[in-house]
């Protein structure tokens, strides 16, 4: 869990429960328990969303690193192909071939 949703949800609860622990005192003030368990609620699903993205992050870490693989493959085979071209025939042809370079 992310340190910043694991610390709201810690500070929340904490306030949640203190306030039950003294809801007659606070009545007076407007605070109400129907409040406050729908506070706990919103707090559990912070806590879902955050493990569902958790969850999409390392997914999606896994993806780049295969993508970054594919990359490279990709690289050294271009290159690879190109120095073909660049070695076995004059610059000047090298366009007809795909291959851009100046030198």
């Amino acid at each position: 869990m992310s340190k910043i949703v694991e610390q709201q949800i810690e500070k929340s609860m904490q306030l949640i429960e203190g306030m039950k622990k003294n809801i007659q005192v606070l009545e007076k003030h407007g605070v109400k328990v129907d409040v406050l368990e729908n506070m706990r609620l919103q707090l559990g699903e912070l806590g879902e969303a955050n493990k569902e993205c958790e969850a999409l992050h390392v997914k999606l870490s896994e993806r780049i690193k295969h993508m970054n693989s594919l990359l490279k493959e990709a690289k050294d085979s271009y290159i690879a192909q190109k120095m073909i071209v660049k070695t076995n025939y004059p610059q000047e042809q090298w366009i007809c071939f795909g291959v851009s370079d100046k030198k």
